[in-house]
């Protein structure tokens, strides 16, 4: 196969497509920075954060850290960081002088793999969460004026919702102290700049050669085939992709209910409770954006959007987030599932039911595949 894929003739363009370039150039300064990054860790031990073991938020849980221990895992890292340098720089050389594609596809694969399973860990998923419930309180304030401003009926709604929140706190149902306490624990992560960098970063450039070894398949027509699937079924496959969240998002719930799952309900602190509506609303949102890759205002910024309202969405802006968000959950199935695992068969089970990364990061890179598939398509009928 790999003598096939030598032989397939490229596409026949004039040069390659202006993404293509920026693609390769970003993944390279990625790569090299990372390289630099890993170099200064051998050199200096003691400033490697894999070097912290301890769990929870940390990427010292990462699978290579536990087998070979921090200095190893910093060596893995400017190896696989020089060879991506490496192989960024002849992807930047035009023309036949470039490196064959089986080559290329299996390095971007094989380096991916490494760093999304080998060097994430389940932290991946938490940082990506945190930061989706602190948008999403951002976005409801945002959405709340915008309601106000360009509905009638909105201004109502986002009155009662904000009457039901005051009468929350009001009535004692959720003290008001604990949204200081929450504000106080959030504070926190001032503290895991660093840490939260790092983990962006590692997701970010496993993601990027996700999509140098998606590229180079492309270029040599290797897609056509499954692309045209992707594209008949995709508003099936969206579908899916957004029922991916829910289970988390019920479970989360259950933190407002005397029952609240994986909780005692007679320890949860008020500002937990808090937090837990806050992670179930950043998957409800979730759910929403995913939606939103099948629906008109996926292409259109409906009236609600600020400045934008009317235009049309670039297709990045969807499909940029909606691919990160993919490669993070599709490299944190793995360390959670192994996380839960360590108490049985039946933790690793719950796992899969509740986080079920291994079924909502696939379906959601298919999904944001569909919807770049279709608004490229409908951009060459147009012209």
């Amino acid at each position: 196969m790999i003598n096939d894929l030598r032989h397939r003739e490229p596409e026949r363009t004039a040069g390659r497509p202006a993404l293509d370039r920026p693609l390769f150039l970003g993944t390279g300064v990625l790569s090299l920075l990372f390289a630099v990054v890993a170099a200064v860790w051998l050199i200096a031990p003691g400033t490697n954060p894999f070097a912290d073991s301890r769990p929870g938020f940390n990427p010292g849980q990462s699978m290579v850290n536990q087998l070979g221990g921090p200095v190893f895992t910093a060596a893995i890292l400017l190896g696989a960081g020089l060879l991506g340098v490496a192989v960024a720089t002849l992807l930047l050389r035009r023309g036949r002088s470039g490196p064959p594609p089986a080559p290329v596809i299996i390095f971007g694969l094989g380096l991916a793999a490494v760093i999304g399973f080998g060097l994430l860990s389940e932290s991946a998923i938490m940082t990506a969460g945190y930061l989706m419930a602190l948008v999403v309180v951002v976005g409801a304030v945002t959405l709340a004026v915008q309601l106000i401003r360009k509905y009638r009926v909105g201004r109502w709604v986002a009155i009662g919702v904000a009457a039901v929140i005051v009468l929350i706190f009001v009535t004692g149902v959720l003290p008001a102290q604990a949204l200081l306490v929450l504000a106080d624990r959030l504070s926190g992560l001032t503290g895991q700049v660093g840490v939260i960098t790092l983990v962006l970063g590692l997701a970010a450039m496993a993601l990027l050669w996700l999509l140098v070894a998606a590229r180079v398949a492309q270029q040599h027509r290797l897609l056509d085939r499954p692309g045209r699937w992707v594209r008949r079924h995709r508003t099936v496959i969206t579908i899916l992709a957004a029922l991916g969240p829910l289970p988390y998002c019920l479970v989360r719930l259950t933190w407002l209910t005397p029952w609240p799952y994986g909780m005692d309900p007679a320890t949860l602190p008020a500002d937990i409770r808090i937090w837990g509506l806050l992670l179930s609303s950043g998957g409800w949102a979730g759910l929403v954006l995913t939606i939103g890759l099948i629906r008109p205002w996926g292409e259109i910024f409906p009236r609600w959007v600020p400045f934008l309202a009317g235009r049309r969405v670039p297709i990045w802006f969807a499909a940029a987030p909606g691919s990160f968000i993919a490669a993070v959950l599709c490299v944190s199935a793995i360390p959670m599932i192994r996380s839960f695992a360590e108490g049985g068969i039946e933790g690793g089970l719950i796992s899969m039911v509740i986080f079920p990364f291994w079924f909502w990061g696939p379906m959601l890179s298919l999904a944001v595949w569909g919807y770049v598939l279709h608004r490229r398509s409908a951009a060459v009928a147009v012209s």
